[in-house]
């Protein structure tokens, strides 16, 4: 039986990669104790941001990952809430504000520390999903090779220009049933400044036992699959289904095998 939950990933790797994307809220010390003996391992703390991101080297394979923890305090909470756009020299189109400064001091930090002809792989949960989809953008025009990136909850961080720009990278969005964190920035007047925010990248909604359904890129960058406003009035919205070990608990209950049902009929599956 099949456990695949997109077109490219199974559960089983799906799930390494969000245990990845939970270790990075874990001290240095336990993620040391976790990948020490399989991985090279640079734990890199953002000061001004108060961001954490690992490196995950496997220097034989010559592959590496980079892991960008989502909001764990007050101040990255307050980055997420920060709706405003600003245009980006590095990648030429309007990002979200906070996310942007959190990934550019990781950026500049974790730069000298990566390989060039390594393959790279980028995950993230929440902010961290953020934070993992611009520096796939920068690493991309600084000339890494990039092989996927994979973000757990991740808001929407760039408008509709930005989205046909860039919607061809390898991304994979996967979100939780109900979680409500990938349909903010809910549209505002001062979030639709500069454009209304939009999803791109194929996205995977993990629904309750072995069910899921995805979505391919254009099919996800639907205006109306982001609509805060009208999930929430549906009743389709929950924060609890924003915390990584729901996730992973989601990810394990699809190991034995998965069934993919259309988007349409998702709502017979979210609880």
């Amino acid at each position: 039986m099949s456990n695949y939950l997109s077109s490219k990933f199974t559960a089983d790797q799906i799930l390494k990669f969000m245990e990845m994307a939970r270790a990075a809220y874990e001290s240095e010390e336990s993620i040391k104790s976790k990948y020490g003996s399989t991985y090279r391992i640079i734990v890199a703390e953002s000061k001004k941001t108060e961001g954490q991101c690992i490196l995950l080297f496997d220097d034989t394979k010559k592959v590496q990952y980079i892991v960008s923890r989502g909001s764990s305090n007050l101040t990255n909470w307050i980055k997420d809430a920060e709706y405003i756009k600003t245009l980006d020299s590095k990648t030429g189109i309007y990002i979200h504000k906070g996310f942007v400064d959190s990934a550019r001091e990781i950026y500049d930090y974790i730069l000298s520390k990566l390989n060039t002809d390594y393959t790279t792989y980028l995950t993230g949960h929440s902010l961290g999903g953020a934070i993992t989809v611009i520096l796939h953008l920068y690493l991309m025009k600084a000339g890494f090779s990039v092989q996927q990136s994979v973000t757990f909850g991740q808001p929407m961080i760039t408008n509709y220009d930005g989205v046909t720009t860039y919607n061809s990278i390898p991304l994979l969005r996967v979100v939780n049933k109900k979680d409500l964190v990938p349909l903010l920035p809910p549209l505002t007047y001062i979030s639709s400044e500069s454009g209304v925010y939009r999803h791109f990248g194929e996205e995977t909604i993990l629904l309750k036992d072995g069910y899921y359904c995805n979505l391919d890129e254009t099919s996800a960058e639907d205006i109306s699959v982001s609509d805060f406003w009208a999930n929430t009035v549906a009743g389709q919205t929950s924060i609890i289904d924003h915390i990584h070990d729901l996730y992973i608990a989601n990810i394990k209950s699809k190991l034995s095998g998965t069934t993919k049902v259309e988007y349409s009929e998702r709502t017979d599956y979210l609880s």
